[in-house]
């Protein structure tokens, strides 16, 4: 076996494969491949930058399966797996408490799965974040040069956080996150559900939300609509759990 190194992330591939060296991508940002007949592999090690504000939101919910994964290990991490022609196709991707994000893709022929599976559990990878790091990276001006979109109220050591997701079609995901301690540590409250049992009023539009909470409990969600009426309120009287339209 052949051991490929990008950083402190690792991976065992056959000794019959190609492995050239890891190639620079863009301003910090590298590369790995390894090759082989019937097989393709590659590691991308990418430090977060303003274009990537998005990747330090919750990926949520976790499709069912990979809770169990032993490489799920932080609220960041992602993962697909998907038969093709013949072919397995496997992506990986988390998030590292150095602030850095990788993803790492392979393909082979679907006779070889057996294969794949042992290079897939030789994966060594770096230390992830944790959300409340997540949450202090994506808040810190000195790593990224603008605010989050979204809204924050504060009152005393809680913190609220309510910030959208990238925009898809005409739908956006927000994410609810509380600090009860000044910002020291976060959790995440509530997110948009637009699948889920039961279903859970929470903004779920493009938009930019305005939040405020007049004590521990109970707090208000303003956001504008392209439909009618224009002005969506949500009501809350348990601390960002629930939610009703009003």
């Amino acid at each position: 076996m052949i051991l490929l190194q990008l950083g402190a992330l690792s991976v065992w591939v056959p000794n019959t494969w190609q492995a050239p060296s890891h190639t620079l991508l863009s301003p910090g940002a590298r590369q790995m491949i390894a090759v082989s007949d019937s097989a393709h592999l590659s590691m991308i090690l990418d430090p977060l930058s303003q274009s990537t504000i998005f990747q330090l939101l919750p990926q949520l919910p976790k499709p069912q399966g990979l809770t169990k994964n032993p490489w799920n290990q932080s609220p960041y991490f992602t993962e697909t797996v998907e038969y093709i022609d013949g072919e397995i196709y496997v992506t990986m991707s988390d998030v590292s408490t150095s602030g850095s994000r990788y993803v790492l893709n392979l393909y082979m022929a679907k006779t070889e799965a057996n294969t794949a599976w042992t290079i897939i559990k030789s994966i060594k990878a770096l230390v992830p974040l944790d959300l409340s790091q997540g949450i202090r990276l994506l808040l810190a001006q000195t790593r990224l040069s603008s605010t989050p979109p979204g809204a924050m109220w504060s009152r005393g050591q809680d913190r609220w956080l309510l910030v959208g997701g990238e925009p898809a079609t005409a739908q956006e995901p927000f994410f609810l996150l509380r600090s009860q301690d000044g910002g020291k540590h976060w959790n995440l409250v509530n997110y948009t559900r637009w699948t889920a049992v039961p279903y859970q009023v929470f903004p779920n539009t493009v938009g930019n939300p305005a939040i405020v909470f007049w004590n521990a409990q109970e707090g208000l969600i303003a956001q504008p609509s392209y439909a009618t009426p224009p002005l969506l309120l949500f009501r809350t009287t348990n601390g960002g759990m629930s939610w009703n339209e009003s």
